[in-house]
């Protein structure tokens, strides 16, 4: 899904609760810029607030899921004023990011 996408930008999206569910994390292995701006609502980048539940009950039963987060072209991954956010992806998942480079957070308490 979307393999093309290269950069996204959001910004100002209040309503807005997560970007993507976990399944398109596959999908976009051409995404080298993800920035997020001002979501008030915003929780997780990747997976639903289910999807993040769903990943702590697979471990604690012992069930292996073959969703992982793969993107191996991110290289800037900026996060601002987002009072909301929670988490990025859910943490039992494998990821890998190969050319990752920059990682900017501000503004984002919530996150431990």
């Amino acid at each position: 899904m979307l393999p093309k996408l290269r950069i996204l930008d959001i910004q100002e999206c209040n309503s807005l609760e997560y970007v993507f569910p976990v399944c398109f994390a596959r999908g976009l292995v051409s995404l080298e810029q993800l920035r997020i701006y001002s979501c008030d609502e915003l929780k997780y980048v990747f997976g639903s607030e289910k999807e993040h539940h769903l990943s702590k009950y697979q471990r604690q039963s012992q069930h292996q899921t073959n969703i992982d987060i793969n993107l191996p072209s991110l290289e800037i991954l900026h996060l601002d004023k987002l009072p909301n956010l929670v988490d990025t992806w859910p943490r039992l998942l494998p990821s890998t990011f190969t050319k990752f480079e920059s990682l900017t957070m501000q503004w984002v308490s919530k996150i431990v």
